[in-house]
C-alpha cells in the first residue's frame, strides 16, 4: 500500500509517519512526502521524498501531485496540516476516479468551515454541542474576554482582553473578524483524536490531556481511561455528528472541562501532533482507512500512559561516496531477521519430533529462544537436546533440524524500497553471506528483492570465509572494481565491517540491527585505524542519506 503525505516536512509530518510506520508490517506500506522544501525533518524517515511545487501555485501543485500519485500508484493522501486542505478537498472527485487514489479529508463545504472558527462555532451550536459563550467586547461587563482569529489555528494570533479599557488600548481595528468568547479559568484541557473512513465509520477516540505545552505543542500528555460525565456526553455527540462519509478523514477537536461544564472549542480536521500516543493503547488513528468496512477492534485501557515529547537528533557524518560504485550486503540480520528464521525452524522440527521432546510447544520454542538470546545459536540442538534430557536422539533430531525450512522469511521493513532506490540509483548490489550454503540458498531463493543483486556470493563455497580478504576481494576481481569502489554493509562488527575494511573498501556500514543474533559492543571500533571510514545505522534508509 502506498500513502503520500502533503505539507509534512515539520513535526506534524512526523506524527503521520509514526502512525504509519506502527502499521507497515500489517499492511506493507510504503510512506511517501511531499513538501516544498528541499531540506526538513520528515525526509530522513519517510521511504520517499518529492520536493513540490508551492501550494499558493494551486495549478502546478495539484498538476505535480496528480502526476506523482498516479506515477507511484499512491493508495491514500493525508495532508499533515491545514495548508492545501482546501485546494485538495476541490480535487477529491478527480483523484478518486481517475487513479483510484483517496484523498482523506472532508468534503469542500466542510473544509471551508472548520477553517473559519466563527463557522465552526455556529456548526458546533447547530449539531448540539456546547461551545464557550460568545461575548460583546463593547460590554464591560463581560470581560474578561478571549479573541480567536477566524482563520487562525493553533493558539496563533489569540489574544486576552481583562477590561474593556484593555481591549481600547489594544486598538484592534478588524475585531469582526475574531470569535469573541468569555474567558475560562481553572480548566483541563481534552484533545480528542479520531479518523473517519470512506464508508463515514468513525474509529475509537484517543483521549488524552494536554498537561504541557511548548510553542503551540503538547510536549506532556497523558491518556485517559475515566474522564468526567460531561466530556463523554460532548463526546457522544462529537461522534454522532461526524459518523458520515462526507467527514472522511482525520480530526483533532478540544474540550474543556471548566466548572463542571464542558465546552467543545476546536475542530481540527487534521490529525494532532500528540496523536501517536494512541497507539500505546491500541488504537491507530489510520488503521481505521486500511481495513474496509470494519470498525479497528476497540480494546479497552487498563492503564493510563503519561507520554512526554521531547527533541532528538540524527548525527549524519559526511563522507564522500562519489566513486563508490558498488554495496556488498550481508544477509542475516542485515536483510532478514536470521533469529526468526531459525525458531521457524525449530517450530517445524518440534512438529516432526515432539514425541521425543515431549513438552509442549510453547516451553519448548520458549528454551530456543531463550539460548539464542544467550548467543548459543552455533550449537542450538545441542542445547535443546541436553536441556530436554534426549541426548540419545541427538543425531535423529539434527538431521531433522537440516530438513526443517519454513516457506516465508522475515524481511526488515526498510530492506525492499531501499535496495529498489540504490539499484534505480545504478549502483551494483552484491550479497555476501557466511553458513551453510544449502540453507542461504534456500533463504535467498524466498527473497523477493533477488533480481536487484548483480550476485550473490555464499562463502560456505569459497576457500576461505569472513572476514578473510579473498572473500571480499573476489568481486573486486569478477567486477573489474577497485575495492575502494566498494562499501559494506552489515551486522556483525569484525566479519563484516573489519573484515571488508581491511581489504580496502571504501567505507563500511554497520547496522545495528535490535534482533540480530551477534552481540553489539562499542569497543570494537575504539582502536580500529581508520574509525572515520565506519559508519554505525540503525536502519537500511540511513544509507539514503549518503547515496
Amino acid at each position: 500500500m502506498n500513502v503520500l503525505i502533503t505539507c509534512g516536512g515539520g513535526l506534524q509530518g512526523l506524527t503521520l509517519y509514526k502512525e504509519l510506520n506502527a502499521l507497515q508490517s500489517k499492511f506493507n506500506i510504503t510512506s511517501h512526502l511531499f513538501d516544498i522544501h528541499a531540506e526538513n525533518i520528515s525526509k530522513y524517515f519517510f521511504d520517499y521524498f518529492f520536493q513540490c511545487p508551492p501550494v499558493a501555485d494551486s495549478e502546478k501543485y495539484i498538476s505535480a501531485l496528480f502526476e506523482y500519485c498516479a506515477n507511484h500508484k499512491i493508495d491514500f493522501i493525508f495532508p499533515a496540516t491545514t495548508y492545501d486542505l482546501l485546494l485538495l478537498s476541490q480535487h477529491k472527485l478527480k483523484f478518486k476516479t481517475e487513479i483510484n487514489c483517496t484523498i482523506a479529508i472532508c468534503d469542500e463545504q466542510y473544509v471551508k468551515i472548520f477553517l473559519d472558527k466563527i463557522s465552526t462555532n455556529q456548526f458546533l451550536i447547530e449539531n448540539g454541542l456546547n461551545t464557550p459563550p460568545l461575548a460583546d467586547y463593547n460590554e464591560a461587563s463581560h470581560y474578561p474576554l478571549i479573541a480567536k482569529p477566524k482563520m487562525g489555528w493553533g493558539g496563533k494570533g489569540l489574544h486576552v482582553f481583562k477590561s474593556l479599557d484593555a481591549f481600547v488600548a489594544a486598538k484592534i481595528n478588524d475585531a469582526a473578524d475574531y470569535l469573541w468568547q468569555k474567558l475560562l479559568s481553572d480548566f483541563d484541557e481534552y484533545s480528542i483524536d479520531f479518523s473517519v473512513n470512506r464508508q463515514g465509520i468513525i474509529s475509537d477516540p484517543v483521549v488524552r490531556t494536554r498537561d504541557a505545552t511548548s510553542g503551540g505543542f503538547a510536549v506532556v500528555s497523558s491518556t485517559q481511561s475515566a474522564v468526567p460525565e460531561n466530556i463523554l456526553h460532548q463526546l457522544e455527540r462529537v461522534q454522532k455528528t461526524f459518523s458520515q462519509d462526507c467527514f472522511c478523514g482525520l480530526y483533532n477537536v478540544q474540550i474543556i472541562f471548566a466548572s463542571d461544564h464542558a465546552y467543545v472549542t476546536d475542530v481540527n480536521p487534521r490529525i494532532g501532533t500528540s496523536a501517536v500516543m494512541g497507539n500505546v493503547i491500541g488504537k491507530n488513528l489510520l488503521h481505521n482507512f486500511f481495513t474496509a468496512d470494519q470498525k479497528q477492534t476497540n480494546t479497552p485501557i487498563t492503564a493510563t500512559f503519561k507520554v512526554v515529547r521531547f527533541l532528538d537528533e540524527i548525527y549524519i557524518p559526511k563522507i564522500d561516496t562519489l566513486k563508490i560504485k558498488g554495496i556488498v550486503f550481508d544477509f542475516d540480520d542485515t536483510l532478514i531477521s536470521n533469529k526468526d528464521f531459525i525458531i521457524a525452524r525449530c517450530a517445524l522440527l518440534y512438529e516432526k519430533e515432539k514425541n521425543i521432546f515431549n513438552t509442549n510447544v510453547h516451553t519448548f520454542l520458549q528454551m530456543a529462544i531463550a539460548f539464542l538470546n544467550e548467543g548459543k545459536a552455533h550449537k542450538l540442538i545441542d542445547c535443546l537436546c541436553e536441556h530436554f534430557n534426549v541426548d540419545a536422539h541427538q543425531y535423529q533430531i539434527l538431521e531433522s533440524y537440516r530438513d526443517c525450512f519454513p516457506e516465508s522469511l522475515s524481511i526488515y521493513n526498510d530492506v525492499g524500497h531501499v535496495l529498489q532506490q540504490l539499484h534505480h540509483k545504478c549502483l551494483q548490489l552484491f550479497v555476501l553471506t557466511d553458513n551453510p550454503v544449502r540453507t542461504q540458498e534456500i533463504k535467498l531463493n524466498l527473497f523477493p528483492h533477488r533480481h536487484l543483486f548483480t550476485k550473490v556470493y555464499f562463502t560456505g563455497a569459497m576457500e576461505n570465509q569472513k572476514p578473510h580478504p579473498g572473500c571480499f576481494e573476489i568481486i573486486c576481481k569478477e567486477y573489474k572494481l577497485l575495492p575502494e569502489e566498494l562499501a559494506m554493509v552489515g551486522d556483525n562488527q569484525y566479519r563484516d565491517i573489519i573484515g571488508s575494511l581491511d581489504a580496502g573498501y571504501k567505507n563500511a556500514f554497520y547496522i545495528k540491527r535490535s534482533d540480530s543474533i551477534v552481540s553489539h559492543s562499542n569497543n570494537i571500533f575504539t582502536n580500529y585505524k581508520n574509525p572515520e571510514r565506519i559508519i554505525t545505522i540503525q536502519n537500511l534508509k540511513q544509507l539514503l542519506y549518503h547515496f
